[in-house]
């Protein structure tokens, strides 16, 4: 049967042009570095209006692929692995995403494009039961060590796109967040198994990034961060951008790493949000050995909105914390310390947190844009066992959380809520919340 017969299958079943890679000169011996190969086949469908680009059975090692063409698709059959280089000659550098205005993983002004890359392009599909390895051991090690001048690939990134799908595949190792939507609209991410070591930073699995209509369901993640990380921009440049993420569906989601390394969470939206986070639902979560199960973060410099929120139906285990909704998040994000370290003088949005975190600025400055915002945020049904704290819900000073509502949520915890500038309500909740 082989990849014959599933380019058979697909040409009968769609009736558009199939592109196997091998066609192209694609080897699947987990050496040959297939680059030019692989782009040449998208190339060929692309140029004809889309069609199906086939990945069969074998190990097809690859540095960054462009796939920007519309109505394509990627199709990983099972069996099949694609690979990335370790090679950061592999990787061409491209401009820091407009909303942050430099590295997310390091305060530079060149980053390392993603191992599949997609950019204005409508109806692309990712699918077909296989595996994307982003091999990222080495990446972490230098990551690490300090050894990099740019930050980390993505393993899967689509920019400006519409109409995206990924689904049916195993992503594992990714060098940095695992499926990257960003400023994109109706995307759909299904069924897929994101793995790396409990150890890999910022391994998150999927963070929809200034994105609308987005549903995310029947997906696990065993990897170092977080599962879902919703986000919208960082600081000025992402206000400025002004592009919030809204309209997100989560649905059967379990988030169970190895461990907990002490910065996995389940679902999170932040801290990066500066463009705003509005009318997101997430039903139906299980999260085990995280540090917390629901997280809304932020912190003074980011600015921005967070508004209308439902999780419901959410189960943890070993988890620190089952509930988090904070504006305290960190003074100084890890980025912000690295440039603080590097350069001894702060800058850009490293200047902006420092600097209020030093003054304590918001304290004198009620309503400042830079000042985040939280309000109507709800959780009904959680169960949670073996917590050590029940939750937290801490503002800030001149930014409230308001209209917190928890409803029918049974936590055994260690320690009860901690609570600072908030107000809400709670019905049939255990322990006995503190607003």
């Amino acid at each position: 049967r082989g990849w014959a017969w599933s380019l058979i299958s697909l040409s009968l079943a769609s009736a558009v042009r199939v592109c196997s890679i091998v066609d192209y000169g694609a080897v699947g011996d987990g050496r040959t570095l297939n680059t030019a190969a692989i782009t040449a086949a998208a190339d060929a469908c692309g140029s004809t209006g889309g069609g199906t680009v086939l990945v069969p059975v074998g190990v097809f090692l690859t540095g960054s692929l462009d796939l920007s063409h519309d109505n394509l698709t990627l199709h990983i059959e099972s069996g099949a692995t694609l690979r990335g280089s370790t090679d950061e000659r592999h990787y061409p550098l491209i401009a820091p995403l407009p909303s942050y205005g430099i590295g997310r993983d390091l305060p530079t002004s060149q980053r390392f494009r993603p191992l599949v890359f997609v950019s204005n392009a409508s109806g692309f599909t990712l699918t077909g039961g296989g595996t994307i390895d982003g091999n990222g051991h080495l990446w972490w090690l230098k990551h690490f060590a300090g050894l990099l001048r740019w930050s980390r690939p993505r393993l899967v990134e689509f920019m400006f796109c519409s109409s995206v799908v990924v689904e049916d595949l195993t992503l594992e190792n990714s060098p940095f967040w695992t499926v990257h939507p960003y400023a994109s609209v109706g995307v759909t991410v299904q069924r897929i198994t994101v793995t790396a070591p409990w150890w890999s930073p910022n391994t998150d699995g999927v963070d929809p990034d200034s994105c609308r209509n987005v549903l995310i369901r029947d997906c696990v993640f065993r990897a170092g961060d977080d599962g879902v990380a919703i986000k919208s921009g960082l600081n000025q440049a992402g206000r400025s951008f002004g592009v919030p993420c809204e309209d997100v569906t989560i649905a059967n989601i379990t988030v169970a790493p190895e461990r907990d390394n002490g910065s996995t969470n389940g679902i999170s939206i932040g801290s990066e949000m500066s463009g705003g986070v509005r009318n997101v639902t997430v039903d139906g979560l299980h999260v085990s050995r995280c540090a917390v199960g629901v997280y809304i973060k932020s912190m003074e410099g980011r600015g921005g909105v967070v508004e209308d929120i439902t999780f419901k139906n959410v189960v943890t285990d070993q988890v620190v914390e089952p509930v988090r909704f904070a504006m305290q998040y960190s003074y100084l994000d890890d980025s912000d310390r690295r440039r603080l370290t590097s350069t001894g003088t702060a800058t850009g949005a490293a200047a902006e947190t420092a600097s209020a975190a030093a003054t304590g600025a918001w304290l004198r400055r009620p309503n400042n844009v830079s000042t985040p915002h939280f309000r109507n945020l709800a959780v009904r049904n959680l169960t949670a066992r073996r917590a050590l704290i029940a939750g937290a819900f801490v503002g800030l000073p001149d930014s409230q959380i308001m209209g917190v509502t928890l409803e029918d949520v049974d936590i055994e915890a260690h320690k009860p809520f901690n609570c600072s500038y908030v107000s809400g309500t709670a019905v049939r909740t255990t322990p006995s919340a503190c607003f």
